[in-house]
Protein backbone atom coordinates (compact mmCIF):
# COMPACT_ATOMS: atom_id res chain seq x y z
CA UNK A 1 0.00 0.00 0.00
CA UNK A 2 1.28 3.44 -0.94
CA UNK A 3 1.55 6.01 1.85
CA UNK A 4 -0.64 9.06 1.43
CA UNK A 5 1.42 12.23 1.04
CA UNK A 6 -0.21 15.60 1.54
CA UNK A 7 0.96 19.19 1.10
CA UNK A 8 -1.32 21.95 2.37
CA UNK A 9 -1.59 25.45 1.00
CA UNK A 10 0.71 26.93 3.64
CA UNK A 11 3.73 25.50 1.75
CA UNK A 12 3.71 28.39 -0.68
CA UNK A 13 6.33 30.43 -2.47
CA UNK A 14 6.18 33.09 -5.14
CA UNK A 15 9.49 32.48 -6.89
CA UNK A 16 11.48 29.83 -8.70
CA UNK A 17 14.75 28.98 -6.96
CA UNK A 18 16.83 25.87 -6.51
CA UNK A 19 17.53 27.13 -2.96
CA UNK A 20 14.00 26.53 -1.66
CA UNK A 21 14.18 23.44 0.55
CA UNK A 22 11.80 20.60 -0.34
CA UNK A 23 8.84 20.18 2.00
CA UNK A 24 8.58 16.52 1.01
CA UNK A 25 10.84 13.91 -0.58
CA UNK A 26 9.17 11.08 -2.49
CA UNK A 27 10.23 7.85 -4.15
CA UNK A 28 9.54 7.54 -7.86
CA UNK A 29 5.95 6.35 -8.37
CA UNK A 30 4.63 7.95 -5.17
CA UNK A 31 1.42 9.93 -5.05
CA UNK A 32 0.88 13.28 -3.37
CA UNK A 33 -2.18 15.45 -2.84
CA UNK A 34 -1.83 19.23 -2.88
CA UNK A 35 -4.31 21.63 -1.30
CA UNK A 36 -3.80 24.67 -3.53
CA UNK A 37 -4.82 28.29 -3.63
CA UNK A 38 -6.05 30.01 -6.77
CA UNK A 39 -3.92 32.04 -9.16
CA UNK A 40 -4.17 35.12 -6.99
CA UNK A 41 -3.37 33.37 -3.71
CA UNK A 42 -7.05 33.39 -2.62
CA UNK A 43 -6.99 37.18 -2.23
CA UNK A 44 -10.11 37.51 -4.42
CA UNK A 45 -13.14 36.04 -2.68
CA UNK A 46 -16.87 35.97 -3.49
CA UNK A 47 -17.28 39.10 -1.38
CA UNK A 48 -14.68 41.01 -3.44
CA UNK A 49 -15.84 43.95 -5.53
CA UNK A 50 -14.20 45.53 -8.61
CA UNK A 51 -13.20 48.53 -6.48
CA UNK A 52 -11.12 46.17 -4.28
CA UNK A 53 -8.87 45.15 -7.17
CA UNK A 54 -6.60 48.22 -7.46
CA UNK A 55 -5.37 47.65 -3.89
CA UNK A 56 -4.37 44.01 -4.40
CA UNK A 57 -0.70 43.08 -4.17
CA UNK A 58 0.21 41.83 -7.67
CA UNK A 59 3.29 40.08 -6.28
CA UNK A 60 0.90 37.48 -4.82
CA UNK A 61 -0.12 36.22 -8.29
CA UNK A 62 0.76 32.71 -9.49
CA UNK A 63 1.77 31.03 -6.23
CA UNK A 64 3.67 27.75 -6.36
CA UNK A 65 3.44 25.00 -3.74
CA UNK A 66 6.04 22.61 -2.44
CA UNK A 67 8.65 21.99 -3.61
CA UNK A 68 8.75 18.21 -3.71
CA UNK A 69 11.99 16.31 -4.24
CA UNK A 70 12.14 12.93 -5.97
CA UNK A 71 14.70 10.49 -4.58
CA UNK A 72 17.49 9.90 -7.08
CA UNK A 73 16.45 12.73 -9.42
CA UNK A 74 19.37 14.89 -10.50
CA UNK A 75 19.61 18.07 -12.60
CA UNK A 76 19.18 17.14 -16.25
CA UNK A 77 16.99 14.12 -15.58
CA UNK A 78 13.57 13.91 -17.16
CA UNK A 79 10.68 13.58 -14.71
CA UNK A 80 7.25 12.25 -15.59
CA UNK A 81 4.37 13.60 -13.58
CA UNK A 82 0.80 12.35 -13.91
CA UNK A 83 -2.01 14.56 -12.64
CA UNK A 84 -4.52 11.95 -11.50
CA UNK A 85 -7.29 14.33 -10.51
CA UNK A 86 -7.86 18.07 -10.49
CA UNK A 87 -10.79 19.29 -8.40
CA UNK A 88 -11.61 22.96 -8.96
CA UNK A 89 -13.02 25.21 -6.25
CA UNK A 90 -16.75 25.90 -6.16
CA UNK A 91 -16.20 29.25 -7.87
CA UNK A 92 -13.71 30.92 -10.14
CA UNK A 93 -13.22 34.48 -11.27
CA UNK A 94 -12.03 36.58 -14.17
CA UNK A 95 -10.57 40.01 -13.49
CA UNK A 96 -8.92 42.90 -15.19
CA UNK A 97 -6.70 44.70 -12.72
CA UNK A 98 -5.55 48.24 -13.43
CA UNK A 99 -1.96 48.39 -14.71
CA UNK A 100 -1.50 44.61 -14.63
CA UNK A 101 -1.56 41.91 -17.25
CA UNK A 102 -1.89 41.52 -20.97
CA UNK A 103 -4.96 43.75 -21.45
CA UNK A 104 -3.98 46.57 -19.06
CA UNK A 105 -3.83 49.14 -21.87
CA UNK A 106 -7.05 48.01 -23.58
CA UNK A 107 -9.22 47.85 -20.46
CA UNK A 108 -8.17 50.24 -17.71
CA UNK A 109 -10.59 48.42 -15.39
CA UNK A 110 -11.14 47.31 -12.80
CA UNK A 111 -13.49 44.50 -13.86
CA UNK A 112 -14.44 41.38 -11.92
CA UNK A 113 -16.66 38.44 -12.88
CA UNK A 114 -17.34 35.37 -10.71
CA UNK A 115 -18.09 31.97 -12.17
CA UNK A 116 -20.15 29.22 -10.55
CA UNK A 117 -18.14 26.07 -11.25
CA UNK A 118 -20.89 23.67 -10.18
CA UNK A 119 -21.28 22.42 -13.76
CA UNK A 120 -17.59 22.00 -14.53
CA UNK A 121 -17.85 18.19 -14.39
CA UNK A 122 -20.32 18.53 -17.28
CA UNK A 123 -17.67 20.39 -19.29
CA UNK A 124 -18.91 23.96 -19.01
CA UNK A 125 -19.37 26.96 -16.76
CA UNK A 126 -22.25 29.34 -17.20
CA UNK A 127 -21.18 32.90 -17.97
CA UNK A 128 -24.72 34.11 -17.56
CA UNK A 129 -28.09 32.54 -18.21
CA UNK A 130 -28.03 30.85 -21.60
CA UNK A 131 -24.30 31.38 -22.26
CA UNK A 132 -22.21 28.29 -21.51
CA UNK A 133 -18.44 28.40 -21.83
CA UNK A 134 -16.56 25.11 -22.35
CA UNK A 135 -14.10 24.37 -19.55
CA UNK A 136 -10.91 22.41 -19.28
CA UNK A 137 -9.41 22.86 -15.80
CA UNK A 138 -5.64 23.11 -15.62
CA UNK A 139 -3.01 23.45 -12.96
CA UNK A 140 -1.71 27.00 -13.12
CA UNK A 141 1.94 26.93 -12.03
CA UNK A 142 4.10 23.83 -12.26
CA UNK A 143 7.77 23.27 -12.93
CA UNK A 144 11.19 22.21 -11.74
CA UNK A 145 13.84 24.13 -9.86
CA UNK A 146 16.02 26.20 -12.20
CA UNK A 147 19.46 24.73 -12.83
CA UNK A 148 21.23 28.02 -12.12
CA UNK A 149 21.38 29.98 -8.87
CA UNK A 150 18.66 32.60 -9.46
CA UNK A 151 15.39 33.71 -7.95
CA UNK A 152 12.76 34.35 -10.61
CA UNK A 153 9.12 35.35 -10.44
CA UNK A 154 6.54 32.63 -11.07
CA UNK A 155 4.50 34.99 -13.27
CA UNK A 156 6.30 34.69 -16.64
CA UNK A 157 6.92 31.13 -17.87
CA UNK A 158 10.51 29.91 -18.03
CA UNK A 159 12.18 26.92 -19.71
CA UNK A 160 11.85 24.92 -16.47
CA UNK A 161 8.19 25.71 -15.73
CA UNK A 162 5.49 28.28 -15.36
CA UNK A 163 1.87 28.95 -16.13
Amino acid sequence: MTAHNYINHSNIHLKWSRNIAPVLTLKSGSEVTFDLRDGYNNLITPSSKPDDLPGLDTTQADPAFGPVAVEGAEPGHVLRLDILELIPAAYGWTAILPNFGLLKDEFPGPHLRFWDLGTISEGYAEFKEGIRVPTQPFLGVMGLAPSHDVELSTIPPHDFGGT
